[in-house]
């Protein structure tokens, strides 16, 4: 699996990807991983950034199949769909997938992501 989109996204604008089911980081060693939503519940895949390819690992093959697809298809939908998808999964979660804080301002609310996450994010899309 290849996620250009995502990789740049993450490293370009140095931000965590906070999604409804995982989290796109970069660890202090500057590898950039897909984790489990709460820390320390394991480490789903390392991606290669000279590739763009996800290598998955035993913890989400540890997931019932129907949790690995919703997390695999939810970060397929961020490299396809790009700001537009952040902004659907926050509608659904009612948090910010850039900053992961709860969304409170109304407007924020009815956008899915954040003004100051707003801004960061010009010139992200696909």
């Amino acid at each position: 699996m290849i996620f250009p989109n995502v990789i740049k996204l993450v490293t370009d604008k140095h931000i965590k990807l906070h999604l409804k089911y995982s989290k796109v980081t970069m660890f202090q060693s500057g590898t950039l991983a897909l984790v489990a939503p709460i820390f320390g519940q394991g480490i789903y895949g390392i991606f290669d950034t000279q590739t763009n390819k996800l290598t998955l690992k035993a913890d989400l093959w540890r997931k019932p199949i129907e949790q690995q697809k919703l997390i695999l298809d939810e970060l397929q939908k961020v490299e396809d769909e790009g700001l537009e998808a952040i902004k659907k999964i926050g509608l659904l979660t009612g948090t910010c997938c850039v900053c992961g804080r709860t969304l409170t301002n109304e407007d924020s609310i009815n956008e899915g992501i954040g003004p100051i996450c707003s801004e960061k994010m010009i010139g992200y899309g696909i």
